[in-house]
C-alpha cells in the first residue's frame, strides 16, 4: 500500500510539475487552516511579489481544515501549509507528518478567542457572571467547509466543551470566513478565533480570551520531508515574525 501511494504522488508530483511548466513561472502555494497565515506574509513580501521575484510569480493560496493542509502538501499540491492544533494535543502532528512523509516546525502559540463587535451588548452589561458563561445566549457563527453538527471548533478541548456547555440557541455555519466577520460585525452574534483578533481594525472587534491551559494553540509550518526552501523561506520568516506577536498574549498557567 504505502509503495503504491509512493506512485501516485510522484504521479501526481509530475502531472503538477508539467502544470505549473506550462505558465513559465515560478509557482508557489500555500494551504492554511486561517486566512491571515494566507494574507499577513503576502502583504509584507509585496515588495518581492510585485516585481514577480526576480522574474515572474504565480502564487495560489487556499483557506483548508487540518487534514486537507497536510493532504495538500503531502501530495505536492501546495508547497507549505500552516496548521494549529491544541497544544496538549502535540503528539498528534508529530505521528501524522510522520505517517505521511513531511516535516513540521513549531511556529508558536496563541490564545483562543471569543470575538464579538466593541460595542457588544455583553461586554456593556454590569455583570459579574463571566463573559464566556453567558455567550452562548447569543448566536454563534462558525465558518467552516463542511458542515460538522454537533462539533464547535476546529479541536476539542475542556475550555471549547465548557463554553458551549449550553448548546447557543442559534448556530450560523458559513464557508467564508469574511462574511462571518461582516455578520459578526453587524450583529449580536459572535465567533472563535483561534488568536485574539490581529485583523483589520476597520471590524471594530473586542477579544476575549478563554481560560485555562487548553485554550492554548500551538502552530506548525509544513513541508514535503527534505524539501528545499526557496521562496518558501521568505514567507516562513514572516510567519515567525507573525508568531511573535501571539507569544506575547500567553498567559502562564
Amino acid at each position: 500500500m504505502s509503495y503504491a501511494n509512493e506512485i501516485i504522488d510522484k504521479k501526481i508530483f509530475v502531472e503538477d510539475l508539467y502544470a505549473k511548466s506550462h505558465f513559465r513561472k515560478q509557482y508557489f502555494s500555500v494551504s492554511s487552516m486561517r486566512s491571515f497565515f494566507l494574507s499577513t506574509p503576502i502583504t509584507r513580501l509585496w515588495p518581492q511579489i510585485s516585481d514577480g521575484h526576480g522574474g515572474s510569480i504565480y502564487i495560489r493560496l487556499k483557506k483548508q481544515s487540518f487534514y486537507d493542509v497536510l493532504d495538500d502538501v503531502q501530495h505536492c499540491r501546495s508547497d507549505l501549509g500552516i496548521v494549529f492544533l491544541m497544544k496538549s494535543h502535540s503528539n498528534r502532528i508529530t505521528r501524522l507528518c510522520s505517517v505521511k512523509d513531511l516535516d513540521y516546525h513549531l511556529l508558536g502559540e496563541s490564545h483562543i478567542s471569543i470575538v464579538t463587535r466593541a460595542d457588544h451588548p455583553i461586554l456593556q452589561a454590569q455583570e459579574t457572571v463571566p463573559v464566556e458563561d453567558r455567550m452562548t445566549d447569543y448566536p454563534y457563527v462558525i465558518a467552516e467547509n463542511h458542515e460538522n453538527f454537533g462539533r464547535f471548533y476546529d479541536d476539542d478541548s475542556e475550555s471549547i466543551s465548557q463554553l458551549f456547555q449550553s448548546p447557543p440557541k442559534c448556530i450560523i455555519s458559513i464557508n467564508d470566513s469574511a462574511a462571518s466577520q461582516d455578520i459578526v460585525a453587524q450583529s449580536d452574534a459572535f465567533f472563535i478565533s483561534s488568536t485574539r483578533w490581529q485583523h483589520p481594525q476597520h471590524y471594530h472587534f473586542s477579544s476575549v480570551p478563554l481560560k485555562g491551559e487548553d485554550s492554548i494553540l500551538a502552530h506548525y509550518y509544513v513541508t514535503k520531508k527534505g524539501r528545499r526552501l526557496t521562496f518558501d523561506r521568505s514567507y516562513v520568516e514572516e510567519l515567525k515574525k507573525c508568531s511573535m506577536v501571539f507569544n506575547e498574549d500567553i498567559p502562564t498557567y
